[in-house]
């Protein structure tokens, strides 16, 4: 039996698409009869245990909803407050704390448990050997025979001011080499977007890509991207997995959900970006923008539902909701097949979402999209053929009035050739894993 490591695993993460996409590849593997090991997304952004993580409802709050209860008095502070307006204002305080924090350390505050330049790889990865860094990761990868990153959004925009690329996507590089170069294993980069605007990683990239025995990219762009940057054209251009995602028709609303939407009047669902949270110093006030919006939108269907990405933890969305008086749907309240089921009933889905937006498609419901941290929204609508208009999430404040318009233009159309594609590339979604159908033993 082959031994499988999915790195990336990311069921715990307070974020919808990621839990869903984890859980279509790990169907996908489980069908192959495969063991499979996991490292968590949590070791994209902190270096891990020894003995890997503990699962506890302090790793994420998202966790509350799928069976793991609170240990400690702060989780169980944290898992009451956690359906509240003072979650979010309690997260704006701390991340200024981190932000003066930071200030006072200087680059300190970037002591990065993976290398951030390519020439310190080999030196790095003698550490590694030696037992001085990554021991879980080293575990991990001399136990198995084929290691499958799955590369999510760790390649987008997300250099700060200093210079510094974040810690997600210079992880996956390093261990992308790590398990090829060092530890001669089969490697393949998966469902994945690359589009990092950082020169820094288009070198990485150039180095550790052309070593791999397979990389996947989710949407076409990517493959542009790569040629142009790093004139790597080995790619394979292979669907987001959470386009295999098949719904169960047997769904019941929760009762806060039942309580928060009338089904049976109709309802547009809007939402937030990414681009939000990575463009946040240079960005127009966010909050005002949706206090413009949201009412024109509410002249075109009294009822808006707001489907919250950043799980509570973005204030000017947060209070924006709160000034419109409408309801919302995040993580803490509701699970993607609910937000599936929620979006099915839905007259359109507005956002700069990607995976948001997946579901929406698959549930057969129109969608009008503005940017991201990446240029993933924007490859969604040429793998849909979608002929509507496509916002600057930067610029968005300046056209409220053309959303509004846009919308009911969306509404009113037939869009069932889209919703054909959708589910062709829910066909070929399951193709992130057919390398695996080949090494069968």
């Amino acid at each position: 039996m082959n031994k499988i490591l999915l790195i990336g695993d990311s069921r715990d993460c307070p974020n919808y698409g990621a839990i869903g996409t984890t859980e279509m590849l790990l169907k996908e593997m489980r069908e192959l009869n495969y063991e499979i090991k996991t490292i968590s997304w949590r070791s994209l952004n902190s270096a891990t245990p020894v003995d890997g993580w503990k699962q506890t409802a302090s790793e994420s709050i998202a966790n509350f909803k799928y069976g793991l209860h609170p240990e400690t008095i702060k989780e169980r502070l944290q898992e009451r407050f956690a359906d509240t307006f003072l979650m979010d204002e309690y997260h704006l305080v701390k991340k200024r704390i981190k932000k003066v924090r930071g200030r006072n350390n200087g680059f300190d505050i970037h002591k990065y448990h993976v290398p951030y330049r390519y020439e310190d790889y080999e030196d790095f990865s003698q550490k590694v050997i030696a037992g001085l860094c990554l021991q879980y990761e080293k575990q991990m990868l001399e136990w198995a025979d084929i290691v499958v990153i799955n590369g999510e959004g760790s390649i987008v925009k997300g250099t700060d001011k200093n210079g510094y690329y974040h810690l997600g996507g210079l992880y996956v590089l390093f261990l992308a080499y790590l398990s090829k170069k060092v530890f001669k294993k089969e490697t393949y980069m998966i469902n994945h977007t690359v589009d990092p605007q950082n020169r820094d990683i288009f070198y990485m990239i150039s180095k550790v890509y052309p070593l791999l025995d397979g990389v996947y990219v989710r949407e076409p762009l990517s493959l542009r991207t790569l040629k142009e940057y790093c004139d790597y054209d080995k790619a394979v251009y292979v669907p987001d997995a959470l386009f295999s995602f098949e719904a169960d028709d047997a769904w019941h609303p929760t009762s806060y959900i039942d309580s928060i939407i009338d089904f049976s009047k109709p309802y547009i669902c809007i939402g937030d970006s990414s681009g939000f949270y990575t463009d946040t110093n240079n960005l127009f006030d966010v909050e005002k923008m949706y206090d413009e919006l949201i009412p024109k939108l509410k002249k075109i269907c009294p009822q808006v539902i707001f489907i919250v990405g950043f799980g509570k933890y973005y204030s000017p969305v947060m209070k924006a909701i709160r000034n419109n008086n409408i309801p919302f749907l995040c993580i803490h309240n509701s699970s993607y097949v609910d937000l599936f089921h929620v979006l099915k009933g839905a007259e359109i889905f507005i956002s700069g979402r990607w995976h948001t937006s997946i579901l929406a498609l698959k549930a057969k419901t129109p969608i009008l999209l503005f940017g991201s941290d990446s240029h993933k929204t924007e490859a969604l609508y040429k793998m849909i053929n979608y002929p509507y208009r496509f916002f600057d999430f930067r610029t968005l404040r300046l056209h409220t009035d053309d959303i509004a318009l846009e919308a009911e233009k969306i509404i009113n159309a037939d869009h069932e050739n889209s919703f054909l594609l959708a589910e062709q590339l829910g066909q070929a979604a399951k193709r992130n894993t057919e390398f695996m159908i080949n090494n069968r033993k």
